[in-house]
């Protein structure tokens, strides 16, 4: 990892991505981060966001990638002790959830729910809009 870029103190600890996400600014950091250290930064000790869709596609597309999901993802419950398919980090049950879903993610489904989801997004752009004002980035930060 040490030819990764990045800042020094995300180098040596997890502490900083703690506090930026503590402060609810993770995201604009390293959005940052990405324009001036480029599409891979690293951001703690063993931690690598990837910003372009050939690294999504690697990762997450297929099966036989060998990119393991961090310990972090056994904090996200979906309550009661039962993990979500998203942050199973265990192969085998994440396979079996994944089957079951996988329809939903097919191009054709994902084509027919297009206009529904734009139509939501617009919803939700025009009840932030009057609450922006000029400082529109603030409204979502």
């Amino acid at each position: 990892l040490a030819k990764y870029l990045g800042p020094f103190l995300y180098k040596i600890s997890n502490w900083p991505l703690i506090f930026r996400c503590i402060g609810g600014n993770r995201h604009i950091h390293h959005l940052l981060e990405h324009e001036k250290y480029g599409s891979v930064v690293r951001i703690g000790p063993n931690m690598l966001p990837f910003n372009t869709v050939t690294a999504l596609n690697t990762i997450y597309g297929s099966q036989k990638t060998n990119v393991r999901k961090p310990d972090w993802h056994r904090t996200i419950d979906a309550g009661s002790g039962a993990f979500s398919t998203a942050t199973e980090i265990d192969k085998g049950r994440h396979a079996v959830r994944r089957r079951f879903i996988s329809h939903c993610f097919s191009a054709s489904t994902l084509a027919a729910a297009e206009p529904v989801i734009l139509a939501n997004v617009q919803k939700f752009c025009d009840l932030l809009a009057p609450k922006a004002g000029r400082s529109g980035a603030r409204c979502a930060t």
